[in-house]
């Protein structure tokens, strides 16, 4: 097995390099498990796209009738 696949390989080595017991639990914040930010873009661009849809096809409807 590749040694990117499985949650095994992944969590074998502490910070030391030490070997890490199977059923030790490993503690990290959602903000480090993230890796970044959330800016929560995702709302305004659904909101934009949803926006701009409903406008295209009311003005397909109206133009093309």
């Amino acid at each position: 097995m590749p040694p990117w696949v499985g949650f095994h390989t992944i969590r074998s080595h502490n910070d030391t390099g030490a070997r890490m017991a199977d059923d030790e639990k490993i503690e990290v914040s959602a903000q480090d498990a993230r890796a970044g930010a959330t800016p929560h873009v995702t709302r305004y661009v659904l909101a934009i796209s949803l926006t701009l849809t409903v406008v295209a096809l009311a003005a397909l409807l109206i133009f093309y009738r």
